[in-house]
């Protein structure tokens, strides 16, 4: 929303008008309305700009983690990923960046940071289920805990069918377990999903998601959000957000732009805790929203 209000008009800030397209990708030719209609089940005319923002860019960022995890995975039958692109070179309406003209972070760079991590744990869809797979880019083997299982969008409870002890040897992928798909319902299948962690000495290192239907079919539940924040001193403060239920690409918000962040728009597991360092002025920072995916799909 802050790199729109600098680049359009305020009476402007809209998809369709005369400086919205003038400052739109050539390419796109409804190719975000299609996204929305097929992905969410979403008409554009039906949404606010911060739903169209929101549910545009999150599309963006799931099509990038799931492109490039798979070729991570894919080491060394595929031995690099590039992707288009980085940054803008203008104020722009729509594009393929993870960084916007004004070096504000999309959802995207987060997600890309997220799979291009040395450590990376993947689903990946087999025939009649899911393989968990662990990337290792470092130089040297690692060992760890792999913890995987399953639960429902209703429920605060996580089934484990899984935990044991890994190793994967330096710059290599590896396939360490197999989960096969149980009979289910189709209603039963929009309720649940399956969950993955990688942690090495009591702390997560990477972790994953998946689906079994598409995303406008999840029955997702509202989701509690609590969080509190801890000055560090010289700016910088440690922001604790913890979920009652799996919460959806967990968004931190600020008023102001000059508050930096080091991770945001992840998933949270029922009572899983995350850490994340803010930087900036106390006054900016202590304005901060939280809020999930789950609470904007659910009420429409």
């Amino acid at each position: 929303m802050d790199t729109l209000k600098r680049c359009l008009p305020e009476d402007e800030i809209r998809p369709g008008s005369p400086s919205w397209n003038f400052h739109n990708n050539t390419f796109e030719r409804d190719a975000v309305r299609y996204a929305l209609k097929v992905h969410f089940n979403r008409e554009i005319e039906d949404l606010s700009l911060e739903e169209y923002l929101i549910l545009s860019q999150t599309y963006q960022a799931e099509a990038y983690r799931y492109a490039l995890s798979h070729f991570r995975r894919r080491q060394y039958c595929t031995s690099g990923a590039l992707f288009w692109m980085f940054s803008d070179c203008w104020g722009a309406t729509t594009g393929w960046t993870i960084v916007d003209y004004y070096l504000n972070r999309k959802p995207s760079f987060y997600a890309v940071k997220r799979v291009f991590a040395p450590i990376m744990v993947s689903f990946k869809e087999e025939e009649n289920g899911i393989s968990i797979w662990l990337v290792n880019g470092m130089l040297e083997d690692i060992r760890g805990q792999l913890e995987y299982g399953w639960g429902t969008f209703d429920s605060d409870k996580l089934r484990v069918l899984g935990r044991e002890e890994v190793m994967v040897i330096a710059n290599t992928s590896k396939e360490l377990a197999q989960i096969s798909f149980p009979k289910l319902s189709d209603e039963e299948q929009r309720n649940l999903y399956y969950w993955v962690r990688f942690k090495r000495d009591g702390q997560i290192v990477s972790e994953d998601r998946y689906f079994l239907v598409p995303w406008k079919d999840l029955k997702l539940a509202p989701v509690k959000l609590e969080y509190s924040l801890e000055p560090l001193g010289n700016d910088e403060y440690v922001l604790r957000i913890k979920a009652d239920r799996f919460a959806w690409m967990v968004e931190v918000k600020f008023r102001e732009s000059e508050v930096k962040i080091n991770d945001n728009y992840f998933d949270l597991l029922p009572g899983e805790t995350r850490e994340v360092l803010l930087k900036g002025p106390r006054e900016a920072v202590e304005k901060l929203s939280v809020n999930a995916l789950n609470n904007l799909l659910v009420k429409k």
